[in-house]
Order: structure tokens, then sequence, then C-alpha cells
């Protein structure tokens, strides 16, 4: 119930943890080499993320508060575009990485799988 200051200028490839294992072990299986991003398929800013993950799980997301990073006492410098693009990936696998959407569903699902309460 209380607000949380997000940042909204800095975007990044929000990434489901067991979608990011499959799809290495996917490389793997298939011998692939090389450089590859292996994220989620969105890149948004983070606070898109924080309000979309509080809608998915029922919490309100007006209490996301939207800050520019100069706004915020981050410990640690952050880079503002750090998204990633996941087309080689999906070209040379033919896996295409989950979104937000999808990844925040399968947390949710795991969530009360495990007998949490929304």
């Amino acid at each position: 119930g209380e607000k949380m200051s997000v940042p909204c200028d800095q975007y990044s490839s929000p990434t489901y943890v067991p979608d990011l294992v499959k799809n290495v072990f996917s490389l793997l299986e298939l011998g692939k080499n090389g450089v590859f991003h292996v994220v989620g398929s969105d890149v948004m800013s983070r606070c898109e993320f924080a309000m979309k993950a509080a809608e998915a799980f029922g919490f309100d997301a007006a209490l996301v508060e939207p800050k520019i990073t100069e706004e915020l006492s981050q410990k640690a410098p952050r880079p503002l575009k750090a998204g990633l693009r996941t087309d080689k990936f999906t070209r040379e696998t033919g896996i295409v990485p989950l979104n937000v959407k999808g990844g925040l569903e399968a947390a949710k699902a795991l969530w009360l799988e495990n007998g949490k309460k929304i």
C-alpha cells in the first residue's frame, strides 16, 4: 500500500528466469556458439514494467511513481538504454523468448501454484 519510486527513463529487457534457463539449454542442445541475447522479447522502461507487474498480480499500479534517474538516489549508476535484441537467438533456434505479458502470467501461475494469495 505504499508508493514506490521507479525510473521511467531506464529501459531494459525484463526476463522470466525459467524461460532464460530453458533458452540457454536450447542453445547448448543445438550446439550453438557465439554471443546470444537470451532475454525477454520486450524492451520497456522499468516503470512500465513495474506497472504491468502490479496489474498482473492485482496490486494498485497507481502506487508506482515514475521518476527520472536523476531524482533517484541509486547507489550504483544504471544505464538508460539497456534493452537487448533477441533476433539472432530466434533466427538460430526458432524460439521466441517470452514477452513481458507471458512472463508475468507464468510467474503469477507459479506464485498461485505455491499457495500464495493475491
